[in-house]
């Protein structure tokens, strides 16, 4: 072997980030350790120009080892529930004992399996798990405070103030008698309602009665229907290490992806859109992302203003498809 103070590492090919499943590097990454394994062997003279047989026999080498390497995401990010699609994600949620509606799409159906951890009764969790089971549902926020004082959830950023001894709870799709019974039979007694100080600032507010034909009682529920915000998102990305076909179209589905998790109750910012990007594993460099809202919705004359951040309280709701994402490379 040849000793020029060049040494061959093929460790920590990909990394393993929870959320994310398996991240693979650049295909440039996986080709600069393949040449250092022949400067290493054959010495630093080596001509590893892409014409000469010795860099084409890197070029195949690399793309071996790339193929591997997705292969081995693929299979292990199928057993992630923030990566798995199709009939991998209905496995995963069957463990939950959650099945998928008819026409649900992979984000809707991983959000209700991620809100359907508990199989407890009394806890918030154990809310939004009954509601998910609910024909229609595609967005959910329960917030419960068990404290004698009002308090500030699910934080100071982005929450609202819920009464003591009360649970917020909004929800988007689904038959209102459906809801509610779901709530009912979740709901720890003593449990009130939180209302808002000013009508409507929750959003829409649906009052149900559902009825015990066993002993006569009556349940009084409430719940809110999200108050929707029209929001878009401008990104600039380099081209320079991409590895796929459509550099815009693979942005906006990173995009897209990323924000039918991160519908409501939440606050996405510049360097969350950036990193979402860039875990597509496909080389996509977001240098910049901005955001704007659409003021006066549901007016002929929508007019545009500049966000600092998605802003989206528990009463809140954006959609974003690839028409709301425009991309500058």
């Amino acid at each position: 072997m040849a000793d020029d103070g060049i040494t061959a590492d093929f460790t920590n090919l990909y990394e393993y980030i929870t959320s994310k499943g398996i991240v693979i590097p650049d295909t440039s990454a996986v080709k600069a350790k393949v040449e250092n394994a022949f400067l290493a062997k054959w010495g630093a003279g080596l001509n590893l120009a892409p014409e000469t047989m010795a860099g084409r026999l890197v070029e195949a080498i690399t793309m071996l080892i790339v193929n591997v390497i997705g292969v081995n995401a693929l299979n292990a990010n199928s057993l992630n529930i923030e990566q798995a699609v199709g009939g991998w994600l209905d496995n995963i949620g069957s463990l939950f004992g959650v099945q998928r509606f008819l026409e649900e799409s992979d984000n809707d159906f991983r959000t209700r399996i991620l809100s359907s951890s508990s199989r407890g009764s009394g806890f918030a969790a154990s809310i939004r798990n009954a509601i998910n089971q609910v024909q229609g549902v595609d967005y959910i926020c329960v917030l419960d405070n068990g404290k004698e004082d009002p308090a500030v959830l699910p934080n100071s950023d982005i929450g609202i103030s819920v009464n003591p001894h009360s649970v917020f709870i909004c929800v988007r799709g689904g038959e209102e008698a459906e809801i509610a019974k779901a709530i009912v039979a979740t709901k720890s007694l003593g449990c009130g309602y939180t209302i808002p100080e000013l009508s409507g600032e929750y959003g829409e507010e649906v009052i149900n009665i559902i009825g015990d034909n066993t002993t006569g009682s009556e349940s009084y529920v409430r719940f809110y229907r999200p108050i929707e915000l029209d929001y878009r998102i401008a990104v600039t990305v380099l081209s320079d290490a991409y590895t796929g076909i459509d550099i815009v179209s693979d942005t906006k589905a990173a995009i897209v992806s990323y924000m039918a998790e991160h519908k409501g109750n939440t606050l996405v910012t510049s360097d969350m859109i950036k990193a979402a990007v860039s875990s597509s594993g496909l080389g996509i460099v977001c240098t910049s992302a901005t955001f704007s809202i659409v003021t006066d919705a549901g007016t002929e004359n929508q007019t545009m203003a500049a966000a600092e951040n998605i802003l989206l309280k528990p009463y809140n709701l954006t959609d974003i498809t690839s028409d709301d994402v425009t991309v500058s490379v």
